[in-house]
C-alpha cells in the first residue's frame, strides 16, 4: 500500500474518502488499524510463526516511514516470539515437518535483519547461526532465491559477537590487525563470482557485501588500526575507494 505506483482499489479501503489520499497516508491508516486490531488479542503470551511474520512486517513498515525506535522494537517482538517458539533449536524442526522451510526461512530473515540494524544503530543482537539454512532443493522453482539467501546468510554470519561487541563498544574489547583483515578477507570471499539466484538478488547481494566491507572497515577506523603506510590494504585510507570500485565493476553490467 505505500509502494508509489500501486493504486489500491476503492473497495478495498476502510473509508472511500480514502481513495483521495496519497499512497503513503492510506499505507499509515491500514498499518495502524491492523496494529489496532491486534491488540484484540494476546499475541505475545501464544506467539504463532504468523505472529512472528506480522512483527516483522511491521518493523519493516515503521522502517520505511523513519519511525526507526518504532521499527526495532517490533524486529525485537518478532525475535523473541521466534525464540519462545524455538526457532533458533534445530530440535523444533524435526517434531514439525510440515512447512519448515518457511519457518527456517523466517528464522534466518529475521537473523539478517537483526544484525542490518545492529550494524545500523548499534543495537545489541539475541540470534545466533543456531539452525541449518532452508534445503536449496525443497521447491526446484525457488532455487534461485534460495541460493542468494544462503549467500546472504553466509555473509552476515561473519558479522559475529566479536564483532558486534567492538562495533557497540563493548567494555575491555579491542581488535587486532589480524581479526580485521581476516574479516576483510571473509567477506571478500563470501559471495562466488557466479551467482545463481535472480538478477536483482544478485544485485543486492553485492551491495550488501560491499556495504559489510565498508562497516568492517570503519570498525578497524574506531580500533585505531587504519594507517596510510600501513601494507595490508584494507588497513589503508584508501581502501574505501577500493570497495566502491568494487561495487562498480560488480554492478555496472546489471541491466536492473
Amino acid at each position: 500500500m505505500i509502494q508509489a505506483n500501486h493504486k489500491p482499489l476503492v473497495n478495498v479501503l476502510p473509508r472511500q474518502e480514502m481513495a483521495h489520499m496519497p499512497n503513503v497516508g492510506i499505507g499509515q491508516v491500514l498499518l495502524e488499524e491492523s496494529v489496532h486490531v491486534r491488540q484484540g488479542y494476546d499475541h505475545r503470551e501464544n506467539p504463532t510463526h504468523m505472529s512472528v511474520l506480522t512483527s516483522w512486517f511491521y518493523s519493516g513498515c515503521y522502517f520505511g516511514l523513519a519511525r526507526e525506535n518504532t521499527a526495532w522494537t517490533y524486529l525485537r517482538d518478532a525475535t523473541t516470539q521466534a525464540q519462545l517458539l524455538g526457532m533458533h533449536d534445530e530440535e523444533t524442526y524435526k517434531h514439525d515437518p510440515l512447512d519448515t522451510s518457511r519457518k527456517r526461512v523466517l528464522y534466518w530473515l529475521l537473523f539478517i535483519a537483526e544484525r542490518t540494524y545492529a550494524l545500523h544503530k548499534h543495537r545489541p543482537i539475541s540470534l545466533y547461526p543456531t539452525i541449518y539454512p532452508p534445503l536449496l532443493d525443497e521447491v526446484p522453482s525457488d532455487r534461485p532465491i534460495a541460493v542468494g539467501l544462503e549467500v546472504m546468510i553466509n555473509m552476515f554470519k561473519i558479522i559475529d559477537d566479536t564483532f558486534i561487541n567492538l562495533w557497540n563498544r563493548v567494555h575491555n574489547t579491542h581488535a587486532s590487525a589480524a581479526w580485521i583483515t581476516q574479516v576483510q578477507t571473509q567477506l571478500s570471499e563470501a559471495v562466488p563470482a557466479h551467482l545463481e539466484c535472480t538478477e536483482v538478488q544478485g544485485i543486492q547481494i553485492r551491495i550488501t557485501q560491499q556495504w559489510l566491507r565498508s562497516q568492517a572497515w570503519q570498525l578497524s577506523v574506531c580500533q585505531g588500526l587504519v594507517s596510510s603506510v600501513s601494507n595490508d590494504n584494507s588497513l589503508t585510507y584508501k581502501y574505501p575507494i577500493e570497495i566502491a570500485r568494487d561495487l562498480l565493476t560488480q554492478t555496472g553490467h546489471q541491466s536492473t
